[in-house]
Formats: C-alpha cells, structure tokens, sequence
C-alpha cells in the first residue's frame, strides 16, 4: 500500500512538472520572443515611420502621409508636435510592446498567461503591469508547443480593447 502511495505521488509529481515544462515561464517567453527578434541589440529604441493615415470613417477619403518620430513610452512626435502629454496617450504603450521595450524594461512585470487559444490555435501570452496601466496582455499563435508563428508581433489589449500589431 505504501509502495502504492509513493507511486501515486510520483507520478503526480512527474506529471505536474511535465504540465509545468509544456507551459514555459515567462522569463523563458520573453527570452525565447527577444532572440527571435534577433536579440536585446535590435529591439528598436528611437525610430521614424511614415504612414499614411485617414482617420475618416469613409475609406475612399484620400489619407494624408505623416513622419512620426518615436521613442516608446516616452516620446511621440509629428513634425515638432509632441503627441504624448502627462496623461500618456495608450498608443504609446502599444507601439513600446511592438518594440518589446515593454517586456525587456526591467521595471515591467512580466507573467506568463497559460492556456490560450488565438484564432482556434494553442498560443502564449504575457501580461505587463507595473509600467502599463491597465496591465495589457500580448498574445502570440505557435505552430508547435515550442515554435512562434512568425516574428514577434503580437496581439495587444487594455481595457478590454484590442489591437493587432
């Protein structure tokens, strides 16, 4: 009976680390995303996009072309206009986790969200809070339990908004 009983806790042992090692951590997540960016020296810091932008709800309406210029959470330019004021604008914190500033800010807690799907496929997700707020929820299909669908793009939501990036 004894012999039993240890079995039972073993393999209840086993399998709970089994279940644990399917799941990584996130420091394991955030590793894995950044070296799939090509590593900590490529996340971008101070950067200059041009966009066409039509914030019309007619999308024949022509877009007009705008030069932002960023560096994520802080700064957000448009020609000499600074966009981001003392209540941050939440576009910023999106743009700094497209960058993966956010994940790799050592001031960011980052937690791993277990056991999600994204378009009816396994996925992972991390949750930062400390340096946004509302906490806001990355999220990324895999093709594999350890392989990423594609580069580091993710899902991003607050306040129970979503946004593709």
């Amino acid at each position: 009976m004894r012999t039993a009983g240890l079995f039972v806790v073993g393999f209840a042992f086993v399998a709970g680390a089994s279940i644990h090692a399917a799941e990584p951590g996130a420091d394991a997540l955030v590793q894995k995303v950044v070296r799939t960016a090509g590593g900590e020296g490529k996340i971008l810091k101070l950067f200059r996009i041009k966009e066409m932008l039509n914030v019309s709800s007619d999308p024949e309406k022509a877009a007009n072309a705008r030069v932002s210029v960023l560096e994520p959470p802080n700064y957000w330019w448009l020609g000499k206009k600074e966009r981001v004021k003392d209540d941050k604008e939440p576009a910023t914190f999106l743009v700094w986790a497209w960058t993966l500033g956010a994940i790799t800010d050592p001031k960011s807690k980052v937690e791993a969200i277990p056991e999600i799907m994204e378009d009816d496929k396994p996925a992972f997700g991390l949750r930062i809070s400390e340096t946004i707020n509302p906490p806001m929820d990355m999220t990324k299909a895999r093709i594999s339990s350890s392989a990423l669908i594609g580069g580091p793009t993710f899902i991003g939501s607050a306040n129970g908004k979503s946004r593709t990036g």
